[in-house]
């Protein structure tokens, strides 16, 4: 007797389609989109280089530009562009998500996708990045190029 998931079953990977699958989910090219200007993200020169290399795109949803956000999703749904979204904070507030800032983070992300319900069919994930805050970065950064230089 067969259980009731042997079309999705393990042993059943050997099938052509389940090795198409596995296949072409290997071959996913993305690119973290984080500072590019959104309405130079839409323009027809840019969709059309994500489209020609099929990349995916996990773009930054950056507080100054939630305004066009949801319009810049739609245009790169209508060009068939899969887009993830990646949430950030002002950097004042730490840019990723971490401990110190998480309430605050929770609650802008939580935002960001109410007011994107309307474009919700335009992305497929969100997705997070996990850092220290954009200040400890940088300072960081300062005393790595202060004991090097």
């Amino acid at each position: 007797m067969t259980h009731a998931l042997t079309d999705n079953a393990v042993e059943n990977f050997h099938r052509r389609e389940c090795i198409n699958t596995v296949v072409s989910a290997v071959r996913r090219r993305r690119i973290w989109c984080e500072t590019l200007d959104l309405t130079r993200l839409r323009s027809r020169e840019v969709t059309a280089l994500l489209s020609r290399h099929g990349l995916e795109l996990l773009l930054a949803a950056r507080p100054h530009e939630r305004d066009a956000l949801a319009p810049t999703l739609g245009a790169l749904a209508d060009q068939g562009i899969s887009v993830a979204l990646w949430p950030m904070l002002d950097d004042r507030d730490g840019r990723w998500p971490s401990a110190r800032n998480a309430d605050l983070f929770d609650r802008y992300v939580r935002e960001l996708l109410d007011e994107l319900r309307p474009v919700r069919g335009a992305f497929s994930a969100v997705v997070f990045d996990l850092e220290p805050s954009f200040a400890e970065t940088k300072a960081w950064i300062a005393r790595l190029w202060s004991v090097a230089g």
